[in-house]
């Protein structure tokens, strides 16, 4: 499929990831999945009449077509903020701003799974492809943005296809069930604790759930990330002020919030294994920046895998 030169001029995609800003301005920009109509008509308000919303815990893409698209940019960048209660010097710096035949090239990376956090996530093709068919509904795809995001989806089914990349996160999600069941053996009777649940920190819960995992309860720092990964892994949330208190029940921890310092410390956890009387832990560090000390997987009767 061939996209006119015409047209390659007019498209844009502006957002923020792992790449461009930091987890807590992600988690403000976030966009709710019933919210996402009303972001689409706020842009089309502005004049970004052909655009899609990918909304996801660790990012937010706006892919867009437009005569022009500097100007455009800007509108997006307002909407962003605006839906973030945000000033739009608070955004300086932290979103990018692709246009042309370099926004074609990143929205191919994103189908592919090549932009995103784990390298090879086919999750971003599946909700891209939602995006659109949300766009359309809403009728805001229009055909430039359809064109390419049909080019870019047929692309990602190739690199399935013809590659083994895509195999990457389902492989780390499957070692970390089989240590899991290494540590605890029947996960049925095993608890979790995810930290600032992500993109990848809800794929390493929904595997280990699958595998028979029995409770996963999550903490972190943003309310509304909180809620909506409840609702999708059908679990509870504790405060972040508990979280040495969910540590000590916790057989295995899965950490992807992002903190500096480290969420989780050396003495957190001796305390925690005291309270456990040394039953093992099994922790996960799925965050960048690490979310745990290293001197945790110094502790005996702790398996920190990272």
């Amino acid at each position: 499929m061939t996209i006119p030169a015409a047209t390659l001029a007019h498209y844009l995609a502006v957002g923020a990831s792992h790449r461009s800003s930091a987890l807590s301005l992600r988690g403000r920009l976030l966009v709710e999945e019933a919210a996402l109509p009303r972001f689409l008509s706020q842009m089309q308000a502005r004049g970004v009449a052909q655009a899609i919303v990918l909304s996801t815990p660790d990012r937010i893409e706006v892919v867009a077509a437009a005569a022009d698209p500097a100007a455009a940019a800007e509108d997006i960048k307002l909407t962003l903020a605006e839906n973030a209660g945000l000033g739009a010097e608070e955004l300086r710096g932290q979103i990018h701003v692709f246009q042309g035949e370099e926004a074609v090239h990143h929205v191919f990376s994103l189908a592919a799974g090549l932009d995103a956090l784990v390298p090879g996530d086919a999750d971003v093709a599946v909700r891209l492809r939602a995006a659109g068919e949300l766009a359309h509904r809403s009728g805001s795809l229009g055909s430039a943005v359809e064109l390419l995001l049909t080019a870019a989806l047929r692309a990602a089914e190739r690199v399935a296809v013809e590659t083994d990349f895509a195999s990457r996160p389902a492989s780390i999600a499957s070692a970390a069930v089989q240590i899991a069941r290494d540590v605890h053996g029947d996960l049925s009777r095993a608890s979790a604790l995810v930290i600032g649940p992500g993109d990848m920190g809800e794929r390493l819960a929904q595997r280990l759930c699958a595998a028979g995992l029995s409770r996963v309860v999550l903490t972190g720092r943003s309310a509304t990330r909180l809620e909506q990964a409840a609702r999708r892994l059908q679990c509870d949330i504790v405060p972040l002020a508990s979280l040495d208190e969910a540590l000590a029940t916790a057989d295995i921890v899965i950490a992807n919030m992002g903190s500096s310092p480290p969420a989780v410390t050396a003495p957190m956890v001796q305390a925690a294994l005291k309270i456990r009387r040394r039953k093992p832990v099994f922790l996960i560090d799925a965050a960048i920046p690490g979310d745990i000390d290293r001197a945790v997987g110094e502790e005996e009767d702790v398996f920190l895998y990272d």
